[in-house]
């Protein structure tokens, strides 16, 4: 599936960016970044196969491995792919599209996608979480986060001062719960957070 204009966009800010994006997110390390959706993830499915999808400069990598789990992340930034590895030495990090997930059908117990699905145009989400569901296992557990808001649009300079354009989608609770419902997944759990300085939403959910 061909990328979008915008997602294109987006790839290349992060390409351009790549070093300067991994140290940024060393600094939200530093406070402790998704700590409680990863301890979370860890009381809904202890342990198995996980997908880190838009693994980025694997900042979340070396945690997911910490707690046990088996670990792939992806990403289709090769600049960021390129700084996760240099980081994160003996961890597997693939060049793919959360739209074409090369693996086998019911490859992975768990999922994580913090921070990525908001980059797909609003009306290619249900795409990319059907790509996630055909390589999840059933009954698999997932957590995603959004950024909370309305529409979609590029946004600019939006990190740490990083003069970078990407493009956003923003959702309401109840709208991207519906999303979910509708493409196969069970909502177990879904609430709101605040995580660098951003109002953000966190979904559990389990793939039926």
């Amino acid at each position: 599936m061909k990328l979008t204009t915008q997602e294109q966009e987006t790839i290349d800010s992060y390409n351009q960016n790549a070093s300067k994006f991994a140290s940024s997110r060393l600094t939200d390390n530093k406070h402790q970044r998704w700590v409680v959706e990863k301890q979370k993830l860890k009381q809904y499915q202890p342990s198995g196969k996980i997908l880190d999808i838009g693994s980025g400069s694997g900042i979340d990598a070396k945690e997911l491995v910490q707690l046990g789990y088996d670990y792939a992340g992806v990403d289709y930034s090769d600049g960021l792919l390129e700084q996760a590895r240099k980081d994160n030495p003996g961890i597997t990090f693939l060049k793919q599209s959360v739209y074409e997930l090369d693996f086998p059908k019911d490859s992975f117990d768990l999922f994580w996608a913090c921070a990525v699905l908001l980059h797909m145009p609003k009306d290619r989400i249900g795409n990319a979480l059907q790509s996630i569901h055909k390589v999840i296992k059933k009954g698999a557990i997932g957590c995603i986060t959004l950024k909370k808001g309305e529409g979609e649009k590029f946004v600019e300079g939006d990190h740490c001062g990083i003069g970078y354009k990407r493009f956003f989608s923003f959702y309401k609770e109840e709208e991207f719960k519906n999303i979910l419902i509708r493409e196969g997944f069970e909502v177990l759990e879904t609430y709101e957070t605040d995580h660098s300085n951003k109002k953000w939403l966190v979904f559990f959910v389990r793939a039926k």
